[in-house]
């Protein structure tokens, strides 16, 4: 059996965590999404007075747990390593000893884009594609060990004539970025590693196209790897998208409508958005006045969203026996449940819990409708 092996690292230089810290080490949960949201972790640490019960907890006073202090942690399983967090400070708990426990000190915090969501700006962007302004933003982190991943829109849009409109950013940077990938149905987050220190900016469409992981397994006896596994089907999601916009080229009003109502690949065979006709949510198109190539982006892309999660899958897997650390995002086949739920399912979060000895993994998985589309998943 593989076993695994925590490594904490803090600070600006990235220096391995002490003796008296590591040998404090309790636990560490880590969740990672594709929301675009921070990630947020929490690391448990024991902690003993020094002389009496009148001294502070040694540990408490450590120069390396003050807020907005930089912490790293990867995981070792076998001879793969991981990277599974990059993150800040941002809380700290102290549960003083009681009733011959030992305290503890719960360090919490966010990953390394809490950055990006410290400051307000008020920016015009005039005269260039979203694309490019996401690109423009990211730069700005590169000290900070983040390198930018943007994928433009296909075909790429017009930039806006400045003379007509210009794009402000009134928010901080992570709003920013996330509200422009929101016209598109993208989806912006930063992944930590693969080196300790290094990080990964995302601003694209949901990465479903990542070769498919180790499938999830259910009620296939020795071949079972998940300790729990569920499904939900929200039949009230999906949207489609109709109205009109002004055009320059046209006389009248230029008609809009979702044509693109699913993402690529496919991974249902019976999407929701079809199969419910014709109970499906129709929305009149909220932004006329946008041109008509950006208005039908972000018809498409208000349909896909609510397309994405119709179908949801929860569970818990034991990942020593799984012997598989999830990536997030990213594909995974799932098994053993029927054809209506089997097959591929794209990863939006997993929660990484470890103690001495345990490593569990929490999962939600979503695709747009039911049915494999494969006869056999990846085992």
């Amino acid at each position: 059996m593989t076993s695994t092996t925590v490594h904490l690292y803090f600070g600006v230089g990235h220096a391995p965590a002490p003796r008296v810290l590591a040998e404090a080490f309790e636990s560490i949960t880590v969740t990672q999404t594709d929301s675009g949201v921070s990630s947020g972790w929490q690391i448990v640490l024991r902690a003993q007075r020094t002389r009496s019960p009148s001294d502070d907890y040694e540990i408490v006073r450590h120069p390396l747990l003050k807020p907005f202090t930089r912490v790293v942690a990867a995981v070792s399983m076998g001879a793969s390593n991981r990277v599974l967090l990059d993150g800040l400070i941002t809380h700290l708990e102290l549960t003083p000893t009681q009733q011959g426990k030992d305290a503890l000190l719960t360090i919490t915090g966010d990953s390394i884009d809490t950055l990006m969501d410290l400051h307000d700006f008020t920016i015009p962007w005039p005269a260039m594609t979203d694309a490019g302004i996401a690109a423009a933003v990211l730069a700005k982190y590169l000290p900070f060990g983040v390198r930018p991943s943007v994928v433009p829109p296909m075909p790429p849009p017009e930039p806006p004539d400045p003379d007509e409109r210009t794009f402000i950013q009134n928010e901080s940077d992570a709003q920013f970025l996330r509200r422009l990938a929101g016209l598109y149905g993208y989806v912006f987050f930063v992944t930590p590693g693969p080196q300790v220190g290094m990080n990964t900016a995302y601003w694209g469409p949901p990465p479903r196209m990542k070769p498919p992981q180790k499938a999830l397994s259910i009620d296939l006896g020795s071949a079972t790897n998940v300790n729990s596994l569920s499904f939900a089907y929200d039949a009230k999601g999906p949207t489609l998208v109709f109205g009109a916009v002004q055009s320059e080229y046209i006389e009248g009003e230029f008609p809009i409508a979702s044509t693109q109502l699913t993402r690529l690949p496919p991974l249902a065979t019976s999407p929701a958005i079809t199969a419910l006709l014709p109970f499906v949510d129709y929305q009149l198109y909220p932004n006329p006045a946008f041109e008509p190539g950006r208005a039908l982006y972000e018809a498409n892309a208000i349909t896909q969203r609510s397309t994405d999660r119709v179908v949801t899958a929860t569970g818990s897997v034991d990942t020593v026996r799984y012997g598989h650390i999830l990536d997030v995002p990213g594909i995974v086949g799932v098994r053993g449940a029927g054809s209506t739920y089997d097959g591929y399912y794209y990863v939006n979060s997993v929660t990484h819990t470890l103690r001495l000895g345990t490593y569990t993994q929490d999962f939600v998985l979503s695709r747009e409708g039911t049915g494999t589309t494969t006869m056999a998943v990846v085992p």
